[in-house]
């Protein structure tokens, strides 16, 4: 059977992982996990690998957060000598972050053949880390996945018409297999304070939380979002830094209606998410995952690489600063005028079999 090698580095990329672990379990296809520790913490990493039933990965390289530049070279000094223990026939990267960009470099320098899990989409920013990574890994890849009709039309566009396979989105997968876990979570006994009607804020791009200026405008929204309705906030270890940082987080803090909470596993997450009026965030896991359960979702950045979410879903794209696009979408969903969305096409629970399908066929 094939020799497949999966790198992850970061929490989106174990969701990713998921169901392609479990079906090559039921198809007896043999694997390793190599995790470089892009994202290291206990609440945020360790209990997504148990959450999600995932094995202990075969190599950790611990290389920390930081830098990309950092992680990138220190990922690519480790993976070498990982690789030719393994000797794997295909090596796997997932999206976007700079454990993916690293992974695949190697990979090409020695020899291994790359397929690409959310290949082709595109948010045209290259002020974002992730689209460099993108772009990058897309054009060396040998095999790309694609989530949408769109990611495809990109790489063609790009001039990489070949070895290009439309197999839907997996994250929309991973939702699917842990949906009746998710559906049997009582939020009020996971947030006591809970009330009946609430939003969830999710902030963590750097565009968003690197400067004071940005931080500003993030807490001047949900100040202007609670004069409403409560808002629950699980506060990202990046965001959590630069309000420390800018001497922010009393003021944060003294918010009424605001809960501000440590951040959750993915099932208690997804449970939050999925009993809320509405979302607000700039995760793009968050806006599939919000689309499929027919969530309101307000996206403050000024693009999306996930366009289905704004053409078909339920996403709407606001400015941080734009005050007035935000409680105009706000209210809406609070009234239940908000616009219908329906799920998009081949999202579904088969993502993973259709990748291994052409893995093994390959």
């Amino acid at each position: 059977m094939k020799n497949i090698c999966f790198i992850v580095g970061a929490r989106p990329n174990l969701m990713k992982l998921a169901p392609i672990v479990k079906r090559c379990e039921e198809r007896k296809i043999s694997y390793a996990i190599v995790h470089t520790g892009q994202h290291y913490t206990e609440n945020m990493n360790d209990v997504f690998f148990k959450v999600l039933k995932l094995p202990s990965p075969d190599y950790n390289i611990g290389v920390g957060g930081g830098d990309p530049a950092k992680v990138v070279g220190k990922v690519m000094q480790e993976l070498p000598d990982i690789f030719d223990k393994i000797k794997p026939e295909w090596v796997v990267v997932f999206g976007d972050v700079s454990s993916t960009i690293a992974a695949t470099l190697t990979a090409k320098y020695h020899g291994y053949k790359i397929a690409h899990v959310e290949a082709g989409i595109r948010s045209f920013d290259w002020r974002m880390p992730e689209e460099i990574n993108r772009v990058v890994t897309d054009r060396i890849a040998d095999i790309r996945f694609t989530p949408e009709p769109a990611a495809k039309i990109n790489l063609e566009k790009e001039g990489l018409s070949q070895n290009n396979f439309y197999v839907g989105n997996i994250m929309i997968n991973t939702l699917i297999d842990v949906l009746p876990e998710i559906t049997r979570i009582d939020t009020k006994i996971l947030i006591p304070k809970l009330k009946n009607q609430y939003g969830v804020v999710t902030i963590h791009r750097n565009t968003n939380v690197d400067t004071k200026e940005r931080l500003d405008l993030v807490i001047k929204l949900i100040r202007d979002v609670c004069k409403k309705i409560q808002i629950v906030m699980p506060l990202h270890p990046r965001t959590k830094q630069n309000l420390t940082k800018f001497n922010l987080m009393e003021e944060l803090s003294n918010i009424k209606n605001l809960q501000l909470i440590d951040p959750l596993d993915y099932i208690g997450f997804m449970a939050l998410v999925k009993n809320s009026k509405w979302v607000i965030t700039d995760s793009g896991g968050v806006q599939s995952e919000a689309t499929y359960l027919g969530i309101p979702t307000i996206t403050v950045r000024e693009n999306t690489e996930w366009t289905e979410t704004i053409t078909i879903g339920t996403n709407v794209l606001c400015r941080l600063e734009d005050g007035e696009c935000i409680d105009k979408y706000v209210t809406q969903a609070m009234n239940n005028e908000f616009k219908k969305g329906r799920i998009p096409e081949m999202w579904d629970n088969k993502v993973a079999e259709r990748i291994l399908d052409v893995l093994t066929k390959m």
